[in-house]
């Protein structure tokens, strides 16, 4: 099999994976991450692989805004673009498990996500385009997501 034939494989299984239960998506997407890493030769999935093994499933914040944002970004991917597909994996991922929604962004228009600063045992909120809001940490190894025990989340936001 060729690398292109295998990437379309990844896109296909993160679009599958878009379509099943809260507990079937996060095992999918810990087997395709993996998958990824492997594929692309790349760290950038590692974050995320150590998120979801060590995070309960019950603990993770995948909310309906999170995986309709995720559809979105997926429906606007180009096949012929297929250096672009690790970044869009990683943004998939930044949607699906940290919680965002759709009334919370910053001065720029950009979705906040919400993390959790370790040594500070606090909830910050940073977007894509670098505003942060609470206190981030200093180093990247210092953050995990934030958690639904850590947010106050209305039940009817997360998916089931």
């Amino acid at each position: 099999m060729n690398f292109g034939a295998h990437v379309a494989g990844l896109i296909k299984d993160v679009n599958s994976a878009l379509e099943k239960d809260k507990a079937a998506l996060v095992n999918e997407f810990a087997a395709l991450l993996a998958r990824a890493k492997s594929l692309f030769k790349t760290d950038l999935f590692d974050f995320w692989l150590s998120q979801l093994e060590e995070t309960p499933c019950s603990e993770l914040p995948i909310t309906h805004y999170g995986v309709a944002n995720a559809r979105r970004m997926l429906s606007y991917f180009d096949k012929r673009k297929r250096d672009t597909v690790a970044w869009l994996i990683a943004d998939i991922c930044e949607s699906l498990f940290t919680y965002s929604n759709n009334d919370d962004a910053c001065r720029m228009q950009s979705d906040f996500h919400y993390y959790f600063n370790v040594s500070a045992g606090a909830v910050f909120k940073e977007s894509k385009l670098g505003e942060v809001q609470g206190c981030a940490p200093e180093s990247r190894a210092d953050r995990r997501i934030a958690r639904v025990s850590d947010l106050s989340i209305p039940p009817q936001e997360l998916i089931p």
